[in-house]
């Protein structure tokens, strides 16, 4: 092989894996807050969530999904267990470096202020990649 020929399959396999990564959507998450279950049902991909807190319990749907226990004392080793894309939680410093340690993707999502609600919402959606689904949810609630 010679160096052209070297050069285009680097190209083609940079195209090819970067363009698995832009279509790669999470498949498996869990809510460690309400507001968040909340978001992800509203955004339309509840179907995504694979545990929740005891709390989490709405809408109804969601109480069919595992409960991993209680926001401050999950039972971290059925977290792993689900094998989870990401762990979607209310900004905590200390559950954030926990969860890494076990090498688990975190996504802090805040409710303090309708603002903060509204940037959450687009925040899911950038993350689920469904951000018209975002914005119309935040334009409903704006009205």
């Amino acid at each position: 092989m010679n160096a052209k020929n070297n050069g285009f399959l680097l190209i083609l396999a940079m195209l090819i894996i970067s363009s698995m990564a832009i279509n790669a959507q999470p498949q498996r998450v869990i809510s460690l807050a309400p507001h968040i279950t909340e978001m992800v049902f509203r955004i339309g991909v509840g179907d995504r969530l694979v545990g929740r807190t005891e709390y989490c319990s709405y809408p109804p749907a969601a109480a069919e999904i595992p409960s991993i226990g209680a926001y401050l004392n999950p039972n971290y080793e059925k977290m792993v267990a689900l094998k989870p894309d990401a762990v979607l939680i209310f900004p905590n410093a200390e559950m954030q470096a926990k969860l890494e340690q076990l090498n688990l993707k975190v996504i802090s999502v805040s409710n303090e202020t309708i603002a903060e609600i509204f940037s959450g919402i687009h925040q899911l959606g950038e993350f689920f990649q469904k951000t018209d689904e975002a914005a119309q949810v935040v334009s409903g609630l704006k009205d």
